[in-house]
């Protein structure tokens, strides 16, 4: 097609003043990568991470049914970032949300703690193994050297009934060891980054609840500015 008559063909530099996107600079934000998954209660031998984003896999968010939604993870497409996206992770933590609420009514004595020990029998055990690509990052264990610092904290109070095995009691407990530091590694656009959490044998949940588990990888965001 001819151009029209009377006009010029316009320099590069008009694409630049009047594009939308800003060329050759980068907006860089701290926007930790997020993922969550369900812990069956009878256990399982490993948990992919990073592998669906928003619109697939399968959503573990409270009363939610159906493919996952930014409730479950920020990724938003599937095996890596979209393009031109890139990170930079200095950090990683799991989060453990056991599948019962902590403020446990009267009920047998023989059932409290629940909340504790299906933490301490998830995070006690297992390993983690991050790779992006084929390059190993990180693979430690147990679980629990990745803390979080996302967890419930206030004021509550405790009563005990007058039979001797019911109860009223706050039951809670969540991973306090630090965000565990990792040397800054960049995950570049369209490039798998797949992490696992693996336990060599099943670790059924004592509450008998399924549970659900978050990883956090604490970083940067690169992105074309506009």
């Amino acid at each position: 097609m001819e151009p029209v008559v009377g006009r010029s063909i316009p320099d590069t530099g008009f694409f630049q003043k009047y594009g939308v996107n800003i060329e050759d600079k980068d907006d860089i934000g701290w926007e930790p990568i997020v993922d969550h998954l369900a812990y069956p209660a009878a256990g399982t031998n490993v948990l992919g991470f990073f592998a669906n984003g928003v619109n697939q896999g399968v959503t573990s968010a409270l009363n939610a049914v159906g493919t996952k939604t930014f409730a479950d993870s920020n990724l938003e497409s599937n095996n890596g970032l979209p393009v031109p996206e890139r990170a930079l992770i200095v950090g990683i933590s799991i989060e453990v949300y056991p599948g019962l609420l902590p403020g446990l009514g009267a009920a047998a004595a023989a059932l409290t703690g629940r909340f504790w020990n299906d933490v301490w029998q998830i995070a006690r055990s297992g390993y983690l193994n991050w790779n992006i690509g084929q390059k190993r990052i990180s693979l430690q264990a147990p679980l629990m050297k990745y803390g979080s610092a996302a967890c419930l904290n206030g004021n509550s109070a405790v009563t005990h009934g007058a039979v001797a095995d019911l109860v009223d009691q706050i039951d809670y407990a969540y991973i306090g060891s630090a965000i565990y530091g990792i040397v800054p590694v960049a995950i570049p656009s369209s490039q798998n980054f797949p992490l696992t959490l693996n336990w060599p044998a099943l670790v059924p949940t004592p509450s008998t609840a399924i549970a659900r588990i978050g990883v956090t990888l604490h970083g940067y965001r690169i992105r074309k500015p506009q």
